[in-house]
């Protein structure tokens, strides 16, 4: 406690330690700045780390700063320093009413009984000023009332009441939750021990209390324990005052016995009546009053005035018999009886024996019951404890009486005995003991109290040695959460039987808790039906001293995700006692998680390129705890693009995840640079607050690319050149083979002329063909992305080309057999030529052997005449060649004849393709002369502001109107058109009227009629509206074309 001393807080320095209390110390300090002492109550940590007590203090103490009463401590001030709670108030150094009682009594020096009565006066007052501002005390008690000793007045001092409103920063923290009861026992009321709703008059019984002590010196009630402090304030009436002090004045007892009244309603009905009471009795001249003294006794039971009576004035009366209080004791204490089930027309009386055994129930007349030993008895009670005629009891339509008829043991109501003869009242669901037996008196159902209280609700629940069968579960009465209670020894009661859980959002949950068993137990608390990890328990062991019950406050928190499934959860709490784990208290409730939307939306990938169109994936994943459905929704600050998703809308489960495609397309770019278009898309979730969005970028390449054109500029003369270069060495004219060849030397050099002219021509033709492999790469690639009908008229060309090519090569193999035939003859020749040489190497010598010889002239005459036989067959020779030469010529001029009919046949059937392609271009060009972004001309219109139609397919359009509305255009929707020659028609169907649509082309415009068909159920005539529109190109925001600036590029057939 004094870890504190010496240190600033806030603006006060700590002196010294003044005391301490449950919730928190006090301490003396000084403010460092105005040097005024005050008393300073820090709070303790453990409930200065309560976020719900922060929030309490806070409230509270701006509540308690705000009353200004002479007879109420004043506060300065409260703060947070370090996590600690702290109050700053009104410093009074002369102690306590109970620090004064408790002097008097250590000296053993009585105190003036005026001077009590007037502290109490003053006490009264401050209530009255608190309750006029809504502030209830809720722990009136001697310690909490300050003095002040009245300056030149010794013996005379101002109280003030202190600590206003700290039972209510408690209500629900750790205190609450470990056992610790919302206020002093011996001061509670009966509501506040009952746990029912309090109100001022719970402060009014507790100054009652008060005054009781302090005008006999002795408390109303001493208990060894709550329970017994509980059920003597419930049940037990007090000793009236005068049977403790005879002394006392009636009108003071009065006073007292009207502020301990039992029901509320029976009690002052205001602390300023109170007030007004005891300042009338204080200003009454009585000597006894004035010279009367007071001593305390504390924790003594008030003993009963040996006469019984109050002093008789002149002449004595002899005053009525009261009854007399007996001392509790394990024998006087009845067992916990229950209500009985159902009800009746008449009060009812159950007996039990002394083990809580139900043993029968008596309804009770207005002829009454007589309770006896004696068979002529109404209720027949056989023990020698029971006296032959025991006890009367009366009912007379509004009061039951009960009444001793001089019993030799005596009747106990509750635990007072009554006097003999003398009738006495007997409240409902209060306890008779007669010998062994115990009586409980059970209210009419006419009069049986709506609400009823939470202890005798827990005491009734308690089970019985033999219980009834039909009280094993019963449900509260009218006025209370309906709940199921526990029979056994752990009492429940579940205040909140529907709770609402926002998720993410922690809720309380209420309870309270009773031991109703004879041992200290510990409690633990289950939970089906719900996840356990929803539920945050108290951090303290939940301990129960036995007959005591608390409130507990469990944080019920459900995750912000797809696993807290939104609806209704049938929730079945479990206490559990520790000392005996199959003992259990249950009860039930409902639970109800509301749904919240939480969609994620992802674009994948964040960028894509293409000349027309791209291909994303839209991901789309439901993190809520209720099914959604989700419509998609793309736009781009142009409004350029068009999107397409597959499917459109979906509908997702909690923790649900979809992948959608989507395409985007952009308008055709023949040429030019790309263009980078971003966009967003959105999902709109019905009932969600905000759609979640995601961002992507198309990049859009022309279909034409700035290379692709300087390519094909570099290109086409090239295959201009070798398809001209082809054609003209694709036949070789051998007309030198045609001649005779006088000699081997000629026909030779012909031959290599006609080889070097093949390899030539074949060089020739093979780089054509590679050039042309070129061309037909990139004129695919180009084509590729280009329209229908270019694509068509290609194919054609194409076809056209790949047959002339055919035929080029078909020749270049027949020249190439004909060049192969003329080397074969020059190698004859070669062979012919060589024979030659050999013949005259032989003449030779032949000539010179004949100068040898004689027979020269002989050999001479042989060689002539072998010279003469090789020129021979030279001769046959070179014409076999010629012959040979002039058959090939022949029969490479027969396959050229033939290459040339087939190149005729090509061109006819090309000549046919291409009149195919021109028809399908002309119908492909009246197709798309209706594709295009139309708008109006008339800017005012209050019609229809613009219409776009893209295809479909080959045969259908789309329409996507616009209407005049503000700030923008109505999207009308997209409808399905079909293609008809010369107009197009296409019908919108708003539900309230039928829009039909016509267009027609007339020049550059675009002439649209629009007919309204109203319903029947619309009083307003059908109209038809002429609109005409001009198509738009949007290159940039700041730049779009419009007729008659129109850039056409039509691709050459």
């Amino acid at each position: 406690m004094t870890e504190f001393i010496g240190q600033t807080i806030g603006n006060y320095r700590v002196e010294a330690v003044l005391g301490a209390g449950g919730m928190g110390q006090v301490f003396r300090a000084r403010h460092i700045h105005l040097d005024r002492p005050v008393a300073l109550k820090v709070m303790h940590a453990n409930l200065s780390h309560d976020p719900g007590f922060q929030a309490r203090f806070r409230q509270e103490a701006r509540a308690i700063a705000a009353l200004q009463h002479p007879n109420i401590v004043e506060v300065y001030d409260f703060g947070e320093q370090n996590g600690l709670m702290y109050l700053v108030m009104e410093l009074l150094s002369d102690g306590s009413l109970r620090g004064l009682m408790q002097k008097h009594a250590r000296e053993g020096k009585p105190w003036p009984l005026l001077l009590a009565i007037d502290l109490v006066r003053q006490a009264a007052e401050g209530l009255a000023y608190a309750h006029s501002q809504g502030m209830i005390h809720r722990d009136i008690k001697p310690d909490n009332m300050l003095l002040r000793a009245v300056s030149g007045a010794p013996g005379r001092y101002t109280l003030k009441i202190t600590d206003f409103g700290l039972a209510r920063m408690a209500e629900g923290s750790t205190m609450t939750a470990t056992g610790t009861a919302m206020g002093t026992p011996a001061y509670m009321s009966p509501e506040q021990c009952q746990g029912a709703h309090v109100d001022l008059r719970s402060d009014i019984y507790a100054l009652g209390v008060v005054l009781y002590e302090v005008a006999t010196g002795y408390l109303p009630f001493t208990a060894a324990t709550l329970s017994e402090a509980a059920y003597k304030h419930v049940f037990v009436p007090p000793t009236p005052p005068r049977q403790v002090r005879a002394d006392l004045p009636s009108e003071l007892e009065e006073i007292v016995l009207r502020c301990l009244a039992k029901r509320p309603e029976e009690r002052f009905a205001s602390a300023a009546e109170v007030a007004a009471s005891l300042k009338a009795l204080l200003a009454r001249p009585d000597p006894t009053l004035t010279h009367a003294t007071v001593m305390a006794h504390p924790n003594e039971a008030p003993p009963v005035s040996p006469q019984g009576v109050a002093p008789p004035p002149p002449p004595p009366v002899v005053a009525p018999p009261q009854p007399t209080a007996v001392a509790p004791s394990s024998g006087t204490l009845p067992p916990a009886i229950p209500s009985l089930p159902g009800a009746a027309h008449l009060p009812r009386i159950q007996v039990r024996d002394s083990s809580g055994n139900l043993l029968r129930v008596v309804e009770l007349t207005s002829d009454g019951v007589t309770v006896g030993r004696q068979s002529t008895n109404t209720l027949v009670l056989e023990s020698e404890g029971v006296s032959r005629s025991h006890l009367r009891v009366d009912w007379d339509g509004r009061q039951v009486t009960v009444t001793d008829l001089g019993s030799s043991n005596g009747t106990l109501l509750g635990a007072t005995r009554l006097p003999a003869r003398a009738p006495h009242p007997w409240g409902w669901r209060e306890v008779v003991r007669v010998g062994p037996f115990w009586l409980r008196l059970e209210p009419p159902a006419r009069l049986a109290e709506q609400g009823g209280a939470l202890l005798q609700q827990l005491l009734d629940a308690q089970p019985t040695a033999t219980p009834p069968p039909a009280a094993a579960t019963r449900p509260m009465p009218t006025g209370m959460a309906t709940a199921s209670i526990s029979t056994g020894r752990i009492g429940v009661v579940l205040e909140d039987k529907t709770l609402t859980l926002n998720p993410g959002q922690p809720a309380p949950l209420r309870l309270t808790l009773a031991n109703l068993g004879t041992v200290v137990d510990h409690f633990s608390i289950e939970v089906d039906g719900a996840p356990a990890e929803w539920v945050r328990q108290p951090a303290d062991a939940l301990q129960l001293m036995p007959g005591v019950q608390m409130p507990v406050v469990l944080t019920v928190t459900a995750p912000r995700s797809p696993a807290s499934r939104a609806g209704d959860y049938q929730v079945t709490l479990r206490v559990r006692s520790r000392e005996n784990p199959s003992e259990v208290g249950v009860a039930h409730g409902q639970w109800t998680v509301l749904p919240f939307a939480a969609p994620v939306l992802s674009l994948a990938p964040k960028r894509a390129a293409g000349r027309g169109q791209a291909r994303f994936t839209t991901t789309l994943r439901n993190n809520g705890n209720a099914p959604i459905q989700c419509a998609l929704r793309a736009e781009d600050d142009e409004h350029a693009l068009r999107y397409r998703f597959d499917p459109p809308e979906v509908t997702l489960d909690p923790g649900a995840e979809v992948d959608v495609p989507t395409t985007v397309t952009g308008p055709q770019r023949w040429f030019g640079r790309e263009q980078t278009r971003s966009f967003m898309v959105g999902a709109v979730v019905a009932g969600g607050e905000g759609p979640p969005v995601a961002t992507g970028q198309f990049v859009q390449m022309p279909i034409i690319p700035a290379w692709a054109v300087t390519l094909l500029l570099l290109l086409i003369p090239l295959c201009l050149g070798g398809v001209f270069f082809g054609n003209e060495m694709l036949v070789v004219r051998p007309a030198a083979a045609t001649a005779t060849a006088a000699t081997a030397e000629a026909a030779g050099v012909i031959a290599a002329a006609n080889t070097a002219t093949a390899i030539v021509v074949n060089t020739a033709v093979q780089a054509t063909i590679e050039a042309k492999e070129t061309v037909a790469l990139v004129q695919q690639q180009t084509i590729a992305a280009a329209p229908i009908e270019t694509q068509i008229a290609f194919q054609s060309e194409q076809n056209t080309q790949i047959a002339q090519a055919q035929q080029t090569q078909q020749a270049q193999q027949a020249q190439q057999a004909a060049a192969q035939q003329t080397q074969q003859a020059q190698q004859q020749q070669q062979q012919a030529a060589q024979q030659t040489q050999q013949a005259q190497q032989a003449i030779q010598q032949a000539t010179q052997q004949a100068a040898a010889q004689q027979t020269a002239a002989a050999a001479a005459q042989q060689a002539t005449q072998a010279v003469l036989d090789a020129q021979a067959t030279q001769q046959a020779l070179d014409a076999q060649a010629t012959m040979a030469a002039a058959a090939n010529a022949e029969t490479a001029s027969a396959v050229a004849a033939q290459q040339t009919t087939l190149a005729q046949t090509a061109a006819v059937v090309a000549a046919q393709q291409t009149s195919v392609a021109a028809t399908a271009t002309t119908q492909a060009a009246a197709f798309n002369a209706f594709l295009g972004d139309w708008v109006n001309v008339d800017t005012a219109t209050s019609g229809m502001t613009r219409l776009v139609i893209e295809k479909q397919n080959e045969t259908n359009y789309t329409f996507h109107g616009y209407g005049k509305c503000t700030p923008s255009d109505c999207d009308w929707g997209v409808i399905q058109v079909p293609y008809t020659s010369g107009q197009l028609v296409g019908v919108y169907d708003f539900g309230f009227k039928t829009t039909r649509i016509t267009v027609r082309l007339q020049g550059d415009d675009l002439l649209a009629e629009v007919f309204d068909d109203y319903r029947p159920s619309d009083p307003r005539p059908d109209r038809t509206t002429n609109y005409v529109l001009r198509r738009q190109w949007v290159l940039r925001p700041d730049i779009i074309i419009q007729p008659p600036l129109i850039l056409r590029l039509t691709p050459t057939p």
